[in-house]
């Protein structure tokens, strides 16, 4: 097998896959995780090869995967998030994490590219995401991360996400950084091994000349004003009692 070897956790309906794919024909998952049906279904529909493994993350055992040259992941953002109660690690599912760093520990990846919401930089005035952080530093791993939004990519929803790359120690790069990549409202660039750098905050975008229309948004008894771009979608819209965009 030739190109990288792709591990996906939390795959979800293979967002990330979908990307690693149409970046180049070099990546090629070699295994997938999920625990939602529904979105096993969907994943199996695109993909129809053996890769992924429906079920519980905390019983795949490390030694049976192949070996892998990438892990990729958006582990559960609930207990992280501004729109819930910021349980943190006191929700079984904040918990989740700690399985990438279980699998990392036993595969030892050259690299790692993680998602999360922003929120998770912030709760607990960052020391959640310090946690984090020792953790991977503790294998070897140095880690960069930057918040960016959808819709400077192309996407016409704003949905600002922090994706965290972390990588062995002893690779080499020139000194250089990942970050920054494209064009985005993300702030700064960190990085670090073992320790927190700081947390990034960016704020909604300004309103540009040529706008062809606006959205009102109401969350979180705020309202709020989109130009050409929607706010989050989420899955209770059109539900009864739930807030639409209008």
């Amino acid at each position: 097998m030739t190109g990288l070897r792709v591990c996906e956790l939390f795959a979800g309906i293979g967002g990330f896959r979908l990307g690693l794919e149409k970046a180049s024909d070099q990546f090629q998952t070699v295994f997938a995780n999920e625990l939602d049906k529904w979105a096993a279904s969907i994943y199996r529909h695109h993909w129809s090869d053996d890769s992924l493994c429906e079920g519980d993350i905390r019983n795949v055992q490390a030694q049976d995967l192949h070996d892998f040259d990438i892990l990729c992941g958006g582990f559960p953002c609930q207990p992280f998030s501004t729109a819930g109660k910021r349980s943190e690690f006191r929700d079984p599912r904040g918990t989740l994490i700690y399985e990438i760093i279980r699998i990392a520990k036993e595969k030892q990846p050259p690299m790692l590219l993680l998602e999360n919401v922003p929120g998770l930089l912030s709760i607990q005035q960052g020391k959640t995401f310090q946690t984090i952080l020792e953790a991977l530093g503790e294998l070897g791993y140095i880690c960069e991360w930057k918040v960016f939004n959808s819709k400077f990519f192309g996407v016409p929803q704003s949905r600002r996400r922090v994706f965290i790359v972390a990588y062995l120690a002893t690779l080499k790069y020139g000194g250089g950084t990942f970050f920054p990549i494209g064009d985005s409202n993300a702030v700064g660039v960190k990085s670090c091994q073992g320790q927190v750098c700081g947390t990034l905050t960016a704020g909604y975008g300004n309103r540009h000349e040529g706008d062809t229309y606006l959205i009102v948004d109401y969350q979180f008894g705020k309202t709020r004003l989109y130009a050409d771009t929607s706010p989050t979608l989420t899955a209770r819209m059109g539900t009864a009692g739930a807030r639409e965009p209008c």
